[in-house]
């Protein structure tokens, strides 16, 4: 950019910006566009973390707490969100031991000197199993 300062009859100074040739006109603009909306390069990462996603190439986080991705260029709201609700994760069956055997789920241990399960609401025999050795 050019400045040029000329003096009047009064003498005041007058600055006179004028763009220069050598300068691309668009670069200052879309300097400024891209400050706008958080685009800076350094913003456009491939697998950067916003909030519990990730963005994908070509777009920025625009909103960590909803985990809002945008495309360069594109805008979006920055309203707060609030945290996912937890859910508590039913603990693992572990099972039922019988005898050297374990039940499944659904099962239940029927006879353990015989390390024989069955299936909830099925009858069984009781007799003794004897250990063959």
């Amino acid at each position: 950019m050019l400045l040029s300062f000329s003096a009047t009859a009064c003498g005041v100074g007058v600055v006179d910006a004028q763009e220069d040739e050598n300068e691309p006109a668009s670069q200052a603009q879309d300097d400024s566009e891209a400050a706008a909306i958080g685009e800076d390069e350094e913003e456009l990462v491939v697998g950067q973390q916003c909030g519990n996603s990730v963005c994908g190439k070509g777009t920025y986080c625009c909103n960590a707490s909803c985990g809002t991705c945008a495309p360069k260029g594109g805008a979006c709201t920055q309203q707060v969100c609030e945290s996912p609700v937890k859910v508590e994760a039913e603990p693992a069956f572990v099972g039922q031991q019988c005898g050297t055997a374990v039940c499944g789920k659904g099962m239940y241990c029927c006879n353990a000197s015989c390390n024989r399960c069955a299936p909830k609401g099925m009858a069984c025999t009781q007799e003794a199993c004897v250990d063959p050795t």
